[in-house]
C-alpha cells in the first residue's frame, strides 16, 4: 500500500494531466478520532489486489483550501473521512465515514 501526501492544487492537476491514471484520494482530519479509526480500518482491510492503486491523503486541518477544491472538482460535497477513487480523471466512486473499504477500489477498471 502506498500513501502520498496531496499538498496541492498543482500536483492535482499533475494527476489528472496522466491520464488514463487512476487512484484515489483519503480526505483524512488528524484532529478527528473517527478519520484515524476509519484510516486504520481502511489499512487493515487492504489487499494485494490493490497494489497498483496509488493513495493520496489530504490532511483536511492543514490544507482545507486543497480540500475545498477537490470538492468542487469532481463535485462530491467535503466530508471528512472521506475517500474518492478516480478512474480516467473521473470520480466512479466515493464514501464518507464508516462506509470507507478498500473494496471500493474494485470500481477503477484498469
Amino acid at each position: 500500500m502506498s500513501w502520498h501526501e496531496l499538498k496541492s492544487e498543482e500536483e492535482l492537476n499533475r494527476l489528472l494531466e496522466e491520464k488514463p491514471y487512476s487512484f484515489a484520494i483519503f480526505k483524512h482530519s488528524s484532529r478527528c478520532g473517527v478519520s484515524s479509526w476509519v484510516k486504520r480500518s481502511f489499512q487493515s482491510d487492504w489487499k494485494a489486489e490493490f497494489s497498483d492503486v496509488d493513495i493520496f491523503e489530504v490532511d483536511v486541518i492543514r490544507n482545507r483550501q486543497l480540500s475545498q477544491i477537490i470538492a468542487d472538482n469532481f463535485k462530491v460535497y467535503h466530508e471528512s473521512p472521506q475517500l474518492i477513487v478516480i478512474d480516467n480523471g473521473k470520480v466512479v466512486h466515493h464514501e464518507s465515514h464508516n462506509n470507507i473499504e478498500a473494496e471500493s477500489l474494485t470500481t477503477i477498471q484498469s
